[in-house]
């Protein structure tokens, strides 16, 4: 939905400045599930030690 948004903002504003924001949604998503994981992988970690 953001990448549209975007692309139909492109036809406002310079292209430079369209990209960039372009790559900030994207990098924001990878941030976003680096801290998925990353929680994923501490509550598997807690689940492991109440089972030993």
């Amino acid at each position: 939905m953001v990448i549209c948004d975007l692309a139909l903002d492109g036809y406002m504003r310079p292209l430079p400045q369209v990209l960039c924001d372009l790559l900030r949604a994207v990098c924001l998503d990878k941030q976003e599930t680096y801290e998925e994981k990353k929680t994923r992988n501490y509550h598997k970690r807690n689940l492991q030690k109440e089972g030993n």
